[in-house]
């Protein structure tokens, strides 16, 4: 049986930085500014424990084996084709671009943000 090790002090970094700035953002897009109050850190608190829950759940699938990476590419024809190929940057952009095509679409040709307004006053 596997003993999962516990997250490292560098994950745990990583989780809360990740947690300030998803808790702050919507605040920030919104007014153009963040407070720091309780329900700011409580979210911050939740998001972190959230993705520190994650990560130890991804470590131990992974130090455990139940993710066996030969089987998954030799059983996934096109994810193969995409990573192991030699034009992998090309398709792997191509991917993401049309990901963002409705995006890009619906906001055709531009749209301002309260910071976008700042820069033209």
């Amino acid at each position: 049986m596997n003993i999962v090790k516990l997250n490292s002090k560098f994950e745990y970094t990583l989780n809360l930085t990740v947690s300030l700035m998803l808790a702050a953002a919507p605040k920030y897009i919104q007014m153009g500014y963040c407070k720091f109050n309780l329900g700011y850190f409580l979210t911050v608190l939740w998001i972190f424990m959230a993705l520190t829950v994650i990560s130890w759940g991804l470590r131990s699938k992974l130090l455990n084996n139940s993710i066996n990476k030969d089987a998954f590419f030799d059983s996934n024809k096109w994810i193969k084709i995409i990573f192991n190929s030699k034009y992998s940057v090309l398709y792997i952009t191509l991917i993401i671009f049309s990901c963002w095509l409705p995006v890009i679409i619906s906001l055709y040709p531009g749209t301002l943000i309260n910071d976008t307004w700042g820069q033209l006053g």
